[in-house]
């Protein structure tokens, strides 16, 4: 999985000839072959860059959205305090099941700068190429906030319209205060800035993320560690995520920062111990599950389930190692409490299997993602 992040950071770095340019879209923002056509897609996104419009902003989403109507879903997640929806890009891996990823897979969050307008065409534009891109199977979903400040981003591409606002990335509950050293705005109270408690609430109702990265202005270097007020620290120490900041304003680091996150992340690794007959339709199954986790277990949900395709489960039982106590009978319920971080359990099945069936596991925790395993029937 590291090497598929690692490798999209170096295509990021070809395809976008280094860093955004300061000025509008050039050439070398978009790929290595200045004389290859832009295409649809790209000439909308382009539009940003001189049309700072909500349109313009819904007709770059709504194509990104038709480029790949089954990897890219678009959506809303509140209003800004001039009355402009947020939006949000979820980009699936290939090859998943929409209604599936909903409640069972993982997924990364990727907010653009909420202190100074990011650049929203330049990650409009790295949107589109991670959709391009195949990836791997198991690899989290990928949940980008494009533009969380609509309202400044105009403001500031437009000088004179709107009022002084309060400053975003101080707005959040864990060490804010009311007195920032430079007179800017920390606003009434946390989460006062509705853009603010709509991000809250996202990330808060949206269990499955794993990870966060918050994408820097352009040409703005990072503070070391997340600041008081700042979405970082909320995210880190209330929501329970693996922060990321890079360092520089480019595909390439922001590569590099979803590959630091996919190396961090919880992930469950299920693997088949042994599968025995009992007599013509029952078989006995040991699985043994790992929490393969550093840093603890990020919020995640505290039980693991599963679902046996192609067979019944008539009994469960679980020991807490793959060495420790004798198995303890599970009742009722097809779950255990979670390994804890690095920890491992070994499930133990008793199934009633047709003759014929080709029964298959399926392992599930929301973060952890999910395992499916064949069950190999041994005559």
């Amino acid at each position: 999985m590291m090497c598929f992040f690692v490798g999209l950071a170096m295509a990021m770095a070809m395809l976008s000839g280094g860093g955004p340019s300061a000025g509008g879209t050039q050439a070398g923002d978009l790929g290595s072959d200045t004389s290859k056509p832009l295409s649809e897609v790209e000439l909308v996104i382009a539009r940003l860059s001189d049309n700072p419009d909500t349109i313009v902003m819904q007709a770059a989403l709504q194509a990104l959205r038709d480029k790949y109507p089954g990897r890219i879903v678009l959506q809303s997640y509140g209003l800004s305090r001039e009355g402009r929806t947020l939006h949000l890009l979820r980009i699936l891996p290939w090859d998943t099941d929409l209604a599936t990823h909903l409640t069972d897979q993982p997924a990364v969050a990727v907010v653009a700068d909420l202190q100074t307008p990011a650049s929203a065409e330049s990650i409009l534009r790295w949107a589109l190429r991670l959709a391009e891109g195949e990836g791997e199977r198991g690899q989290p979903e990928i949940v980008i906030y494009p533009l969380p400040d609509p309202d400044r981003w105009i403001r500031e591409k437009k000088p004179g319209a709107g009022r002084k606002a309060v400053c975003l990335q101080s707005n959040f509950p864990i060490g804010w205060s009311p007195w920032l050293p430079d007179g800017r705005n920390a606003g009434s109270a946390p989460l006062s800035a509705p853009e603010t408690r709509a991000l809250a609430k996202s990330l808060q109702e949206t269990r499955r993320f794993v990870g966060l990265i918050t994408l820097p202005a352009k040409a703005q270097r990072v503070a070391a560690g997340p600041q008081d007020g700042s979405l970082a620290l909320y995210a880190k120490q209330a929501v329970g995520l693996v922060c990321e900041s890079p360092d520089t304003y480019s595909p390439v680091a922001w590569g590099r920062a979803l590959a630091s996150v996919e190396s961090q992340r919880p992930k469950l690794r299920v693997r088949m111990q042994s599968v025995k007959r009992l007599s013509a339709s029952l078989w006995v199954l040991d699985v043994d599950v790992t929490n393969d986790s550093q840093a603890g277990n990020h919020n995640c949900t505290p039980f693991i389930h599963w679902q046996v395709n192609g067979a019944i489960n008539l009994a469960s039982a679980t020991a807490p190692e793959k060495h420790g106590p004798p198995f303890e009978l599970l009742e009722g319920e097809a779950r255990c409490a979670l390994p804890t971080a690095g920890g491992s359990k070994r499930l133990r099945l008793v199934l009633q299997v047709e003759q014929g069936a080709a029964p298959i596991l399926k392992v599930t925790s929301p973060k952890l993602g999910t395992t499916t395993l064949p069950i190999p029937l041994e005559i």
